[in-house]
């Protein structure tokens, strides 16, 4: 508060700080040694303007300045800055940074203000937009000026001198081991089965991967949890019967038809909360070191340190709730359906598998400065192995998670397994940024039947979406929501809300104040209670394709 100046309420307004913290997308304080506050910045993922929908904002500001490309998925806007004097401009671009850093998908951040003085730490850091409405002011940052995306391109052997320092930095092992060239010999030896990429910034080389198709599949299978991930295989499909609705099916559905045995597995009573298993994987000879994160793995025919994905997957348990009558009542029965919810049995082995579909990372390094940037190799890397679906990854129990971890999904070794290393693995369809989470509307019917067609819950959930369309409440009139999720033009998911009106009940049962700092609490103001949730099973969709209602 005591950062708040008179230029800062000409340039958002009068607000309530506390409402502004607690509400953000993200919010980040940069502080001194001696912990004093010096800087502070709010995003959240709509404009911060009674103009423009929370919720529609993009259908109506993007036509309007002409933003193609700018999406809630890669877009964040800033809500509300202080900084201390005389430092605002180096506290500016450090929150930025921090923010491109963190949130990697976010490609520019806005800024709607009620005036043109923004003052020179924000004027540094954000240009006006021009192309839009006069009685309007909005500026942007882009992700380019401060944190770029990394060039990737194929090694060289001329790389070698700049990343053998950063191998050494790391871990001498290596070039103690294989001498100091094993860099170049290795480049050098690349064919269709072993692809070396380099990350370059200003002319040097700042990052090294190394992947290979070389990966035993069986031996991983032994030892790890890969059913939901159709065992590293592709997968056949199968025709569709003629009950399946097959107007809506793509190709990118074939995941789904290794499941044709689980849809008489659900009650009534389940609530639809598909989850998809974290995989873990792991190679006997790989070793993976980071600070700069360096992941190594010594692989040959026969013995594999890999990493591999696949685009097909089985179903993890699934639950649908019946719509509860009382408000006051949901939470509590919401846990005796957690409690009494019955697992989808998937298939001990998928029929018809296909060939194996995975790579696998054998070295990786990275300059620690840039580590955050570590997810632009994977594009690049399933760029040269087009027939692949998965990347796979494994490294020791000790060595501690570094950026390029937290795309993947750990694998859940199985009590046999006598591997003495984790499996990650990473499915190229988290590489889509295409996602769109939206209001239902009528035309998603079909599709919203199609995703949901091998469940016992599916009258359900098409009874309470129908109720939804019909009369935007319940039977109680309580507030009913319809969201559906959609990538390339399809329905991946759909989600049924509904205002939580009894908020006392929450208030008295469970620790609301360490959640919310409010103290004026509405009733189906500040609570909702999701009666459905259905997702497709592809795995490892970008973490920030969550949309918000």
């Amino acid at each position: 508060m005591k950062l708040i100046e008179r230029s800062t309420e000409k340039c958002f307004g009068k607000v309530n700080v506390v409402n502004i913290i607690e509400k953000a997308v993200l919010s980040i304080t940069l502080t001194s040694s001696n912990g004093e506050v010096l800087g502070f910045g709010a995003f959240y993922d709509y404009p911060n303007s009674k103009v423009y929908d929370p919720k529609l904002w993009e259908h109506d500001m993007v036509p309007k300045y002409g933003l193609d490309g700018v999406t809630p998925l890669n877009s964040l806007f800033l809500h509300y800055f202080v900084a201390k004097r005389p430092y605002q401009h180096d506290i500016a671009q450090e929150i930025i940074r921090t923010v491109f850093n963190a949130c990697v998908y976010v490609q520019s951040i806005f800024l709607l203000s009620g005036t043109t003085h923004l003052g020179s730490a924000m004027l540094e850091n954000f240009a006006r937009v021009k192309n839009g409405p006069k009685d309007e002011r909005m500026f942007l940052c882009q992700r380019h000026a401060h944190v770029p995306q990394l060039h990737i391109r194929e090694a060289r052997p001329e790389d070698n001198d700049d990343l053998a320092p950063l191998f050494t930095q790391q871990n001498k092992v290596l070039s103690e081991t294989y001498g100091d060239y094993f860099l170049a010999e290795l480049i050098e030896a690349q064919d269709d089965n072993h692809k070396a990429l380099v990350a370059e910034v200003g002319g040097l080389a700042i990052g090294f991967m190394c992947a290979s198709t070389e990966v035993d599949v069986e031996l991983l299978n032994k030892c790890f949890e890969l059913k939901p991930y159709t065992f590293l295989h592709k997968v056949k499909k199968k025709e569709e019967t003629p009950d399946d609705d097959t107007s809506v099916a793509s190709d990118s559905v074939a995941e789904e038809e290794v499941d044709d045995d689980v849809d008489e597995d659900l009650t009534r009573e389940e609530t639809l909360d598909l989850d998809t298993s974290s995989v873990d994987r792991k190679a006997p000879s790989q070793t993976s070191l980071k600070s700069g994160a360096v992941v190594e793995a010594a692989s040959s025919k026969g013995e594999v340190s890999a990493a591999e994905s696949n685009r097909s997957v089985s179903i993890p348990p699934s639950h649908v709730s019946e719509p509860q009558s009382e408000a006051s009542d949901r939470p509590k029965e919401a846990e005796e359906v957690a409690e009494v919810a019955e697992e989808v049995i998937v298939p001990e082995e998928p029929v018809d598998l296909g060939v194996p579909t995975a790579f696998c990372i054998q070295l990786f390094c990275i300059d620690e400065r840039y580590e955050m940037r570590s997810i632009d190799f994977m594009a690049e890397a399933f760029k040269r192995f087009p027939d692949k679906d998965y990347c796979v990854l494994t490294i020791p129990h000790t060595i501690s998670e570094f950026p390029l971890l937290q795309v993947f999904a750990r694998c859940t070794p199985k009590p046999t397994s006598t591997l003495e290393q984790e499996l990650y693995v990473f499915h190229r369809s988290a590489l889509l940024q295409g996602i769109t989470v939206r209001f239902g509307t009528d035309k998603d019917t079909t599709g919203i039947n199609y995703i949901t067609r091998k469940y016992k819950g599916k009258s359900t959930v098409l009874a309470d979406y129908d109720q939804y369309l019909t009369a935007l409440r319940d039977g109680n009139g309580t507030p009913l929501y319809g969201i559906v999720m959609e990538c390339d033009n399809q329905i991946i998911g759909v989600a049924l809300i509904r205002a939580e009106m009894d908020t006392e009940y929450l208030r008295s049962h469970y620790g609301w104040r360490t959640l919310s700092t409010s103290h004026n609490i509405h009733p189906g103001n500040m609570a909702t209670f999701i009666t459905v949730l259905f997702l497709l099973p592809s795995p490892t969709l970008p973490s920030s394709s969550s949309g918000s209602v």
